[in-house]
Formats: structure tokens, sequence, C-alpha cells
């Protein structure tokens, strides 16, 4: 039920969106990340990292199942947007408030959740799989690759808006 309410809002924030002015990659600053568990963050070192070498300044914020005591990551849980799709969580609602150039979403999980969080923000250029049906939510999508890891599929999208040139 709360996922139906959540859709609306999302259908609602896409009636709503401007159109995004797209920064190329070697003008940006600033990149979001959202991960759909710690597990997803543990493994995202290498490609993190080129974002870091790059210069760009990286947040990130992580889905839990369930808020654990002391974590000391940026994170929500479903708990923290309510059932008309309303965030409310401090740390969500401030990732979400950011003017990132790039924000990134790797995951296998498209929830109703996380599609409002990639709808719903002020990004430039939102990046992600390819997902039949959520072409609304990105401006940059590729395929997974299944003979790779999800690590090198993150790592090959990286080098990929690393290589676009905007003339």
């Amino acid at each position: 039920m709360k996922s139906f309410f959540i859709r609306q809002r999302v259908k609602k924030v896409i009636k709503a969106s401007k159109v995004r002015s797209n920064v190329p990659f070697e003008n940006a600053r600033s990149v979001g990340v959202v991960f759909d568990s710690e597990e997803d963050f543990k493994s995202s070192s290498d490609w993190m990292g080129r974002l870091i070498d790059a210069g760009k300044n990286v947040e990130y914020i992580v889905h839990l199942k369930k808020q654990p005591e002391n974590y000391n990551h940026s994170s929500f849980t479903d708990k923290d947007v309510n059932w008309m799709g309303k965030v409310n969580d401090g740390e969500l609602s401030q990732f979400l408030s950011r003017n990132y150039d790039f924000l990134f979403y790797f995951g296998k999980n498209f929830s109703p959740i996380k599609e409002l969080i990639m709808v719903d923000n002020k990004a430039s250029c939102r990046v992600g799989f390819y997902e039949e049906g959520k072409e609304h939510c990105f401006d940059f999508m590729m395929p997974e690759v299944t003979s790779k890891s999800r690590a090198q599929n993150c790592m090959t999208i990286v080098d990929r808006v690393q290589s676009i040139k905007v003339k």
C-alpha cells in the first residue's frame, strides 16, 4: 500500500520536473551516490576512489533494512519515507537537497523509495544501470554486463562518464 502512494508522488514529481542542465564530467565538482546496502558500499572502494582521484567531492547515502546504533555513514531506512512519499529523515532530506553534478545509483533493488530519490533530487545528471520502465529516473543508463562483477560494471560506467566530452 505504501508503494502505491510513493509511486503517485513519483508521478507528481515527474510532471513538475524541469529540464536538467548537464555538466561535463571534467567540470563537475560534486557527486552523490545511493547504495542499496552496506555490502554494495563496502565493494565500491575502487570506483569511488577513481571519482575522488578525479578531484570530485563524493557524498553517499546507504539504504539499510534496519538502522543500527552508532552507524558511521549517512544512511536511511524505509521508515524514513512516510506513506505519502514525504521524507522524514534528516540525512536523506539533506542528501536530496544538495545540488550534485552527478548522482549515481548502481543498485539491484529499485524500490519505489529509490525511484523517488532518483526523480526528487537536484542532480544535473543521474547515472545508473539500464532498467526497463525506469528511464525517467536517469539521464545516462548503461546495461549491466552479466559476465562482469557489479564492481566491474560500476567501474565501466564511471569510466564511460569520465570519457564523455561536451563541445
